[in-house]
């Protein structure tokens, strides 16, 4: 099996548990002690409510995200609570390069003595569960299962007997404890403690979705080349097995592919364990074969905590600590008060509060407390720590006073608090105020209208079957908005943090030449290229003699200068603008704040450049700059002119063995070098801009600036992908980005009406073909052709309100003509189908969905409804009838086609000869046409299924002539079910009876009836199903 060697970090075992039940996707603010109100029973610390100052609109929704931290407790404070059942799965890797040494001893060794010495621990808790799953190629449980302390040692023989071979298949042993503990008990614990020593090579597909029967597609040569797509390139692949099934297909071949699929069978199996929020989880890394970004994200996939060791003691030091992590919890019901003001409702409480007289109360939360060893050997300074709470509210305000423009509420924290009881002492903690203020609602801030048209020409009664027309889409924002009202009721606060890469390579100029007293040195025959070249002569210590070095002079400027006459233009646009704070962080080998909000910046605080990219510490400096409980809109502007070559790691980390650094701490240290970008460097700054992606309550818009054409695009996008709010621009020259930064900065600084999604939904019969724009007819770059046709989706340009026009002697926000134009498309729709169409209804509306300048969110229909007509010139041809085909009817029914074919049921007898007949009806498009020919020759694909016709069938064609059944074609021997017909033999408005001779094998002594069903295609178009129901007779039949 093949691993990686890696570069890893081990966690220190005091952090584990520092972390132990953490929820990372919230906000933490750790309480700090405000004293004691006098009663012993009682210890008040404050919590954090934010944002603290909220404007809205009357009617809209807000949310206060709550954060508390409680306390820490001395562990001889506390009386234990050991009560609590608890399951637990240790998933083992047991793959082939487990059985290789570490510390003198075979991996495997060491893990089944560190499993057994784990189970011992909770020998005398009667209420805790132990499973044990091993992997390798596949999972398998050991043992009966989750088991109580009477069959521990059962289970430690059943993990004493495995041994190391084959691959890597962590989602499957991941599969197994999971379903292991969902089956469990619904009141209990539950844990997962995962251990290996290597990343994902294998998978489980589901049972008969993959065309082999051997484990091993490398062995028969399935898999050609190990970077090949597969099917199970997908994390949501619907042929991996997620179910509880006993067993599946094992996949496992070498290649970086491999691992891939392998991961993304993980992360698959992942979405089950975070969605059951009662399981905690650890990711043990042992050895030197997985290195650190592999085991984040395994630890990502099913949101554990990585730990991670390189030698016995350290891994047993882990399974000890995460040992006493879970038998000594504590447990407590947060209990949260809010007086809620007159005039704002609650609109959304998380589930165990309720809003009653005016006050929120109830349950919110469960809080586990942890013990934290203080190293001492029991000295008695052992604290229990707790994860933070975390929850959110939302609420809607109302203007009570309507004359008031603006009303004001406030939300006091004397009045909301979170409460807890731990060994009989209550814990308070009271939140902030929070201010609030409901502006009068009024309706869009940015109104848009949303029109639809047929194109000019079009006349919407006669369109005909497989014409093309066009019908038109206008966006139009053209009425603008009020400025006064924008800049004093819709515009918000805004925080901007710019991050400007001064590595060493932007000191280069735009070309990457070094820019050196503005010489650049080269070549004789690159020099003479230039009129303003030159030389000197230059001592050479090898092989000691003088010799002349040419130069040119280089003209252009260097990247770092040239960006920072973009950023003085980025600057001067939010010149007195008292609503906009600017802060300035630079990075290279490390990131530094070099103006904090409220400081005077201007492009020569950037300084100089030297060193290496370590883009991801400059998102860190940047984020905690943001992360503060202002209620403004934030940004960060990041310029870079190549891929991420450092990064940032604790500060007593080794090279083999590291954590990132992703918090505000500055005890850190930097690896990584100046001339080549690093794998590592471009993790650190996807896992940063992941964690500014979570952090929900902080909300940060990215722009990603890549400059010159060193900027690695891939590693850019590859970073943006870590976050939904992330926006990458690419510039090449001085112009160009000089260009990005103004159009930065308009589209912070001025009303813009963003997230745009445009939607087209066509009915069944219409199909869309291309979209354009109307003026240009050049395509719409963004906007996708769906389902077939029946739907255009796509992400439009945000739509900035670039000028000032007075209108009514009044100031409007408006947008230009080139804006304009590229809101007008127009799309090329072909009729399928003959019918009566509305276009805007209901059930056909084609939309706009987008955010409007204050951040509210709306949807626009286009108007007004179209309706038009498709008409058919062409006859329409079908079959109506199915059935046995008899030469005899009845006495007066000579002359009616239909009655020679016996449909719904017959009576037949097994080994006779019988006919099935289908009534062919064709058709006309207008009355005058009845009795020409068809013109159109048929080809016609007859199947019929439910049984066997041994051999060749004969058809043959009837119709009626002078009231009598008149035999018209015949085709024999005919072998796959295809006739054709000629176009003149047939005339519109007449029908037609197409037989088929067959002799029924198909009863048996058990089966008295079966169904038979016939399809008929039609010029390659299906045309109908239909059946019969046969009925089994010994009596001689009556039919020919």
């Amino acid at each position: 099996m093949k691993k990686h060697q890696g570069i890893t970090r081990f966690l220190s075992i005091s952090a584990i548990i520092i972390f132990l039940f953490s929820q990372m996707n919230f906000t933490i603010v750790k309480a700090s002690s405000n004293g004691n109100s006098g009663n012993n029973n009682a210890s008040l610390s404050n919590g954090e409510a934010a944002p603290s100052n909220i404007v809205r609109e009357a009617e809209q929704e807000f949310t206060i995200n709550f954060a508390v931290q409680p306390e820490e407790i001395r562990a001889k404070d506390v009386t234990v609570n050991t009560g609590a059942y608890k399951e637990i799965v240790l998933v083992m890797d047991t793959s082939g390069s487990m059985g290789d040494k570490l510390d003198k001893e075979q991996k495997l060794t060491t893990l089944k003595k560190i499993a057994s010495n784990f189970i011992d621990k909770f020998s005398s808790d009667s209420k805790a569960s132990i499973a044990a799953v091993g992997y390798n190629v596949s999972a398998e449980i050991l043992g009966e299962g989750l088991v109580n302390s009477s069959k521990f040692q059962d289970l430690k023989n059943r993990i004493n007997s495995l041994s190391a071979e084959g691959s890597t298949n962590t989602g499957d042993g991941l599969r197994k404890a999971y379903y292991l503990l969902n089956n469990g008990r619904a009141d209990a614990k539950k844990y997962i403690i995962l251990i290996t020593d290597g990343a994902p090579t294998a998978y489980t597909a589901k049972s008969g979705t993959v065309n082999y029967t051997e484990s091993f597609l490398y062995k028969q040569g399935v898999i050609t080349d190990s970077n090949e797509e597969t099917e199970f390139s997908s994390i949501t692949s619907k042929k991996f097995e997620t179910s509880d099934a006993p067993v599946g297909t094992y996949v496992s071949y070498y290649g970086d592919r491999a691992q891939i699929d392998a991961m993304n069978y993980v992360q698959n199996i992942g979405n089950l364990i975070k969605a059951k929020e009662s399981i905690k989880s650890f990711v043990v890394g042992f050895g030197y074969g997985i290195n650190s970004p592999e085991l984040s994200e395994i630890a990502r996939a099913i949101n554990g905590k990585k730990v991670k060791a390189n030698n016995k003691n350290q891994i047993n030091k882990i399974y000890e600590e995460i040992a006493k992590a879970i038998s000594s919890t504590i447990s407590t019901e947060a209990n949260f008060y809010l007086t809620v003001p007159n005039g704002i409702e609650v609109t959304n409480l998380p589930e165990g509060l309720e809003y009653n007289d005016g006050a929120i109360s109830g349950t919110v939360k469960t809080i586990n407390y942890s013990i934290e060893d203080d190293g001492n050997n029991g000295g008695g300074n052992d604290y229990y720590k707790a994860e933070p709470v975390n929850f959110s509210i939302s609420f809607k305000g109302k203007i009570t006073n309507t004359s008031l423009i603006q009303q004001d509420y406030k939300i006091t924290g004397e009045s909301t608090y979170l409460s807890y009881v731990v060994s009989d002492k209550e814990y308070k903690h009271y939140f902030n105020d929070v201010d609030i203020k409901i502006n009068n609602k009024v309706t869009l801030k940015a109104p848009i209208k949303t029109t639809q048209a047929l194109a000019s020409g079009v006349d919407k009664d006669k369109l005909k079957v497989n014409d093309s027309f066009n019908i038109n889409y206008t966006i139009d924002p053209s009425e603008g908005i009020e400025k006064i009202k924008n800049d004093s009721l819709y515009k918000k606060n805004k925080e901007i943090i710019l991050v400007v890469d001064t590595s060493g390579s932007m000191a280069w100029d735009i070309n990457g030449n070094n820019v050196t007293g503005n010489r650049v040195y080269c070549s004789e025959e690159e020099a003479k290229k230039h009129t303003n070249w030159g030389r000197e002569r230059v001592w050479t210590f090898w092989p000691y003699y003088y010799e002349w070095r040419y130069y040119y002079i280089n003209s252009q400027d260097s990247r770092l200068n040239l960006a920072k006459d973009a950023i003085d233009i980025f600057l001067n646009k939010f010149q007195n603008d008292s609503k906009t704070n600017i802060g300035l962080v630079t990075y290279s080998d490390k990131a530094y704040i070099k103006k904090d909000f409220g400081d005077n910046i201007s492009s020569q605080d950037v300084g100089d450049a030297e060193g290496g990219t370590n883009t991801g510490d400059g998102l860190r400096k940047a984020y905690y700059m943001l992360k503060n409980s202002n209620d403004a809109d934030k940004y960060i502007v990041l310029l870079t002119d190549g891929a991420p070559t450092s990064y940032s790691v604790g500060r007593n980390d080794s090279y083999y063995n590291y954590n990132y650094i992703l918090d505000n701490s500055e005890n850190y240290k930097v690896f990584g070098g100046y001339s080549y970008d690093k794998p590592e460097a471009t993790e650190y700054a996807k896992e940063m801009m992941e964690k500014i992606n979570n952090d929900t309550s902080t909300k940060i818009n990215t722009f990603l600036v890549g400059f010159t054409s060193g900027a690695d695009s891939s590693a850019l996008n590859e970073i943006a992908n870590a976050s939904e709010n992330v926006k990458v621009i690419q510039a090449t020259s001085s112009s160009e980005i000089q260009q990005v930064y103004n159009g930065i900065a308009e589209e912070i600084k001025l009303p813009t009406v963003k997230d745009i999604k445009f939607q087209v939904k066509l009915p069944e019969g219409l199909i869309a073909q291309e979209v354009k724009y109307i003026n240009s007819q050049t395509p719409v770059e963004n906007l996708s052709i769906e389902e077939g046709g029946k739907v255009i989706v796509g992400s439009l340009d945000n739509i900035n309100y670039n000028l000032i026009k007075k209108i009514n002697n009044i100031d409007y926000y408006t947008v230009d003509d080139s804006i304009l134009e590229k809101l007008k498309f127009t799309v090329k729709v072909k009729a399928t189908k003959a019918g009566d169409y509305l276009l805007g209804n209901e059930e056909n509306a084609s939309s706009i969905s987008y955010t409007d300048v204050d951040g509210s969110s709306y949807v626009n229909r286009f108007t007004p409804e179209i309706s038009l007509k498709v008409i058919d010139e062409q006859a329409p041809i079908s079959i109506t009838k199915f059935g046995i085909f008899t030469s005899k009817v009845a006495a007066g029914q000579e002359g009616t086609i239909e009655s020679y074919i016996k449909s719904g049921e017959a009576q037949v007898i097994s080994g006779f000869t019988y006919t099935l007949g289908s009534l062919l009806d064709i058709g006309y498009a207008k009355e005058d046409d009845i009795g020409k020919p068809l013109g159109e020759d048929l080809t016609l694909n007859i199947s019929t299924n439910g049984i066997d016709f041994r051999g060749n069938s004969t058809f043959m064609l009837y119709t009626i002539v002078n009231g009598k059944l008149t035999l018209m074609e015949n085709w024999k021997n005919i072998s796959n079910g295809q006739i054709s017909i000629s176009g003149n033999k047939l005339n519109m408005g007449q029908k037609y009876i197409i037989t088929q001779n067959f002799v029924p094998y198909i009863f048996d002594s058990n089966q008295s009836e079966i169904d038979i069903y016939n399809s008929i295609t039609i010029n390659s178009v299906v045309n109908t199903i239909n059946s019969i129901k046969l009925l089994s007779n010994t009596e001689l039949p009556d039919l020919d």
